[in-house]
Order: C-alpha cells, then structure tokens, then sequence
C-alpha cells in the first residue's frame, strides 16, 4: 500500500501541473473567456498557483502519514517480531529518510515555490536552480525510500518463507 501511495502522489503532482498548463493551452468554456480577458500568463500563473498549492498540501499529509506508518513500521518490527538486525535497521534508515523528507526537504520545496508562484519563468533563474535542486534531492530520496520500503516487503514475503521451509526439515 505504501509504494502504491508513494507512485500515486508522483502521479498526482505532476498531473496537477500538466492540467493546469492543459487547461490554458485549450480552455474548456468559461476559462476561453477568462483567458481572452485577462490573458494566457496570468491564467496560467493562478492555475499553476493553485495546483503549487494543491501539491504542498498533499506532499505536506502524506509526508506525516509516511512518518506515522514508518514509526508504526519500525515498532512493529522491533518489538513484535524475531526478525533480526537487518530489518530493524531497514526500517529505521526510513523513518531516519522520510523524517528528513518531510521537515527538512518538503518545507524548503515549499518556502521555494511559494517564492516563485507569480514570478515569470524567466526571472529568478538562481531560485529556480535552487529549487530545482532540492526537488532532485527530494526525488532521489524518494527513490532510496521506495527501494527501502519494496526491500522491507521483500525481505517478509520470501524470508519467511524460505524460514517456514527450512523449520519444516
């Protein structure tokens, strides 16, 4: 479920953005109007706004619900389990990933974009890098912590069965 989730969110983020721009690219009815009146930048600068801020929401949940069922994850495996080192130490590093994650990297993302919302894309070129940095770390942690969680899952599934063949000799 959690890799389900994780793949979802990557879905959802950039499925924001890409209606938004779909939108002012072909307006559906009453946006045509808008867009005559006002303008294609600034229609396009209020949805990319608005799914800026549907984005930092959801990442902002998501990443609590991720520290909640690491935390959950780990306790789980610490105290209700004969696992070993290894999958403690594998659910520790995600708590320790989606911690960092979610109050270090998630709220810069955040301030950054938040700063660049109504700032045409050819101004503020060093905050942009920047911000194109940090969600490059942000990314590469995001694939760190799926491989972790899939490994986790891999490790229960087919350890414990290859633990059931072996006890049954």
């Amino acid at each position: 479920m959690w890799l389900g989730a994780s793949l979802l969110m990557i879905f959802a983020a950039t499925e924001n953005f890409r209606t938004a721009n779909s939108a002012v690219a072909s307006p559906p009815g009453g946006l045509a109007e808008l867009t005559k009146t006002a303008g294609g930048e600034p229609v396009r600068q209020i949805l990319r706004y608005q799914a800026s801020e549907a984005n930092r929401r959801l990442f902002g949940a998501f990443g609590a619900a991720q520290f909640g069922a690491a935390v959950v994850v780990f306790l789980l495996i610490l105290f209700a389990t004969s696992a070993g080192r290894f999958p403690v130490l594998l659910a520790l590093a995600i708590v320790i990933l989606v911690s960092i994650m979610h109050w270090l990297i998630t709220p810069q993302i955040a301030t950054g974009s938040r700063v660049l919302d109504f700032v045409p894309l050819q101004e503020m070129a060093a905050e942009r890098e920047r911000l194109r940095s940090i969600h490059n770390i942000y990314s590469a942690m995001e694939i760190v912590k799926l491989l972790l969680v899939a490994g986790l899952g891999a490790f229960f599934l087919f350890g414990s069965q290859r633990r059931s063949r072996s006890e049954l000799r």
